[in-house]
């Protein structure tokens, strides 16, 4: 299966999470990237760094990918404080794992300042596709209805 292919069954997944951001057509940073690399899958900010590994998806270092990024970040904290809470994780392990992932955030944002999508190369931050999917759970979390967020949460699991 290619790339584009294997991408393409996150697309509706990728789309919502991107709609969630109001970033349903990229910015102009991510329509420069699309022009001048050719790309044709249009869920920038996010695309397959690497045809090998297509469940690692880079964001782009756009304002909407550092929205996303700090997005991650907040879910990613409260899921390291649950673990910790429910014994799975170490404290230590939990603040390393957290700072890590949060100066990667803050490099992204960095490197957003000066972005305009035309460098020949540039800084990205780089995820697994179920941090998308633990995304959209944690996102899509309603007291009402917790099957769309559970579903996503089954997904997540699923791709370990």
């Amino acid at each position: 299966m290619s790339v584009e292919n294997k991408f393409v069954k996150y697309k509706e997944d990728v789309a919502k999470l991107l709609d969630y951001f109001e970033c349903s057509e990229g910015c102009e940073k991510c329509k420069n990237v699309r022009e001048k690399n050719d790309i044709d899958v249009d869920m920038y900010p996010f695309w397959i760094q690497n045809k090998d590994y297509p469940d690692k998806i880079a964001i782009a270092p756009c304002n909407k990918g550092v929205e996303i990024a700090k997005a991650l970040a907040e879910q990613k904290r409260s899921l390291f404080i649950y673990l910790v809470d429910a014994g799975q994780m170490d404290d230590q392990e939990a603040v390393e794992l957290y700072a890590s992932f949060l100066g990667n955030v803050e490099l992204l944002e960095e490197q957003s300042k000066s972005f305009t999508g035309t460098e020949k190369s540039y800084g990205n931050l780089i995820i697994d596709m179920k941090d998308i999917f633990m995304l959209l759970s944690y996102m899509s979390y309603d007291e009402a209805n917790k099957e769309e967020a559970q579903r996503y949460f089954d997904r997540a699991l699923g791709m370990n």
